[in-house]
């Protein structure tokens, strides 16, 4: 990937647009096409991240991005633009601890949502450890039974 200069943020929505068009699609992730390759789980993950993308002139462009969903071999992302589906890219996100990871992958698909809106589906060279990303939920105390 070539370098590239400070990340842009093409959404050109208010935050609260924005959350509002994720909170949609979210409603509707449950609904997966029958033929569709998920083999992994999916976790909601909204938080920050970074996008390197290589155009296929050969330069690069830097996105700030919004994640929409994270599994172990990849996300979704809502950004302001179409990308070009099979574009090497290079995801920057924080683990849970804080501490920056890169995640370099391709792009699987962009469907367009509204205006200049899209989501972004990205498969990544290597799996991550999900634990690194997503909170596990609290885990209930068995009960001794009576006997």
């Amino acid at each position: 990937m070539m370098p590239v200069n400070q990340p842009i943020d093409a959404m050109r929505m208010r935050p609260r647009q924005r959350a509002e068009l994720i909170l949609q699609l979210d409603s509707h992730s449950g609904k997966v096409e029958p033929e569709a390759e998920r083999r992994t789980t999916r976790h909601t993950h909204h938080g920050p991240a970074v996008a390197t993308v290589d155009h296929p002139s050969g330069a690069a462009a830097r996105f700030i991005v919004h994640p929409r969903n994270l599994s172990a071999k990849g996300m979704a992302f809502v950004h302001g633009g179409f990308l070009y589906p099979g574009s090497r890219c290079l995801i920057l996100m924080n683990t849970l601890s804080g501490k920056g990871r890169q995640m370099p992958g391709r792009l699987r698909a962009c469907r367009h949502l509204t205006g200049l809106a899209h989501e972004i589906s990205v498969i990544f060279d290597d799996a991550i450890d999900l634990d690194d990303f997503v909170e596990k939920p609290p885990v209930k105390a068995k009960r001794a039974s009576a006997q």
